[in-house]
Formats: structure tokens, sequence, C-alpha cells
């Protein structure tokens, strides 16, 4: 599909972001996690016939599990284990392999786990963010701080307009009829695109800015101000994040592959759903688009 003269088909990964794993794959991470002192400590278990327990507190509890490999790279994974009897008692482990073998490097409790990925190197801020984890940047005690600026770079103003000339809907004079940009998004969360502010002059004053992955500088996100539903007595506008590619690190951006609410928003439609986006995983844990994914993983975090 060509849009706006580049081709998404040859930009399209073959992976999307952190990816679910089932069978045998499942299976070595959770024999690896339960082998684990952490796993000792919450009682993980693994029973021939593949059920899990848990007993973080007092008697043994069936466990679901959601397992995840990162797409940014392979060698690490994380594994994360609720007991239904207290999703509270929820434990998160981070695993590295080396030499065909999977070991725990860090684990979490629930709401832990920024501070435990603030005592360890490694892995990198990407790949912590391509597995659910999150920008530490307001951690004053963290010792290894992953964040999305430090893995990101401002948009250039120049950047910025072009992605603003192929968006922005403009006003005939003569008919006031309302007319689109000539590349719209292919996805969007906004209804009413004409609605969102480039120039600022919105309820939220936004003036668009943008961030470019410094991994995959072929992408970046623009945040503007957009008109996305009503309260009942006035129109309610959000910043939302418009995903924009190019063929090269450089230069105009010339496609517009959606225009979404974030995951953290409660608005959020297309952030909700496990759809592939013609984007890098590395680009798309910089640029924190539609993170945590797939949605299992995010279901579990919450």
């Amino acid at each position: 599909m060509a849009i706006g003269g580049v081709l998404l088909g040859l930009l399209t990964p073959t992976a999307q972001a952190a990816r679910e794993v089932s069978g045998k794959e499942r299976s070595q991470l959770l024999r690896a996690a339960a082998a684990s002192a952490a796993g000792e400590d919450v009682r993980l278990r693994v029973s021939r016939g593949g059920r899990v327990t848990m007993a973080p507190a007092f008697a043994p509890s069936a466990a679901k599990v959601v397992s995840v490999r990162s797409s940014v790279d392979r060698n690490w994974a994380a594994l994360v284990a609720t007991p239904k009897s207290n999703p509270a008692l929820r434990t998160t482990f981070v695993l590295t392999r080396a030499k065909g073998h999977w070991r725990v490097k860090l684990s979490a409790g629930r709401g832990e786990e920024g501070a435990a990925m603030c005592r360890v190197k490694k892995p990198s801020a990407a790949v912590a963010f391509d597995l659910g984890f999150p920008d530490t940047s307001l951690d004053d005690n963290c010792r290894h701080r992953r964040t999305f600026r430090n893995v990101t770079r401002p948009m250039t103003a120049g950047e910025v307009a072009s992605v603003r000339s192929m968006v922005e809907w403009t006003q005939d004079p003569d008919t006031f009829e309302m007319i689109p940009g000539p590349v719209q998004p292919t996805r969007s969360d906004v209804r009413s695109v004409s609605s969102c502010s480039w120039n600022g002059g919105g309820a939220l004053g936004l003036v668009p800015t943008g961030r470019v992955s410094r991994a995959d500088p072929r992408w970046g996100v623009v945040y503007v101000g957009c008109m996305v539903g009503s309260d009942g007595f006035s129109l309610m506008e959000n910043a939302v994040q418009v995903l924009v590619g190019r063929s090269t690190g450089s230069g105009a951006f010339t496609s517009v592959p959606g225009m979404v609410l974030p995951s953290r928003s409660p608005l959020s439609d297309l952030c909700l759903q496990d759809l592939k986006w013609p984007v890098s995983p590395a680009a798309r844990a910089d640029l924190d688009f539609c993170l945590p994914y797939p949605l299992a993983l995010r279901n579990a975090l919450l």
C-alpha cells in the first residue's frame, strides 16, 4: 500500500514489539523462573502437566502466567505470574539468555517494576520498554535511569512542519468547506481529524511537538491537541500521538500510519487492540507507541 510516496510494505518489520510465547519457549521461561531464588521466594511451581501455582503468602494458588520475548533483543524476556487467589501478589521476572539457557536477571512485585529495573544496568532502555517496564525519569533514587527522552531526540521545526502539511485540514476561503491534507492517518482514534489544533490555539494550548527514534530515525511521533468527544456540556480536547514515517533517517516525513490516544488514556481504542503497525520494534519502544504490547502483557501489568 502506497501512502505519501512511501511503500509501507517495505518498512513493515517481521516483528511488532514484544511477542507472547507459548509451548516449548514458555515452558523454558517458566522453569527458569521457578528454579531461581526469586521463584523460590514466591514458591512458583510448574507440574509435569504444566499447571502453575504460586504461594507468595500462604496456601498455593493456581497462577496465571503471561510470558513475552523482546523483539528489540531476543535474548531478553519477561514472565508475569499472578496468583488467581490474590492478584496483588503478582511477580514479574525478567530473564536473559546466554549459551542457550535462560536465567532470571531480576524480579519485582506489583508496583515495584520501575524500582527493580533501576538497580540493574541491563537490559537497555528500549528492551525494558519493549517488555512493559515504565519510564523512570521521575525516580530520584534510580541508579540506572531509563527514560523515553534519552532514546529519542526532539523533532526539528521543519520535521514538525512536514507532518502538519500532510495532515492538517484547511478551510476553502470561498466555500468555507474543510479540505483534508494530502496524507491522512491510515488509522485514527480521532473521528474528526479536522478538529486538531496545529497552530496551538485549542483548549489545551498545546503547540505541536515531536520526537524521533534514535535507534531508527525513520520513525517519529508528533503530539497535537484534537477534539475527541464531549462530556455533555462541551467538546473535550486531548493530546494525541501521530505516528509518522519516512524512507530514510532524515528529511520530511511522508507517511502517517496512525493517530492514537495513548494506551494510558481512558479514551484509547486502537492502542487497546493487538494491531500491527508498520514500525520497527526498537522505534516503537523508543517512541512509547501503543505500549505495553501485546494486550495480554498490558492486562497482566495493570
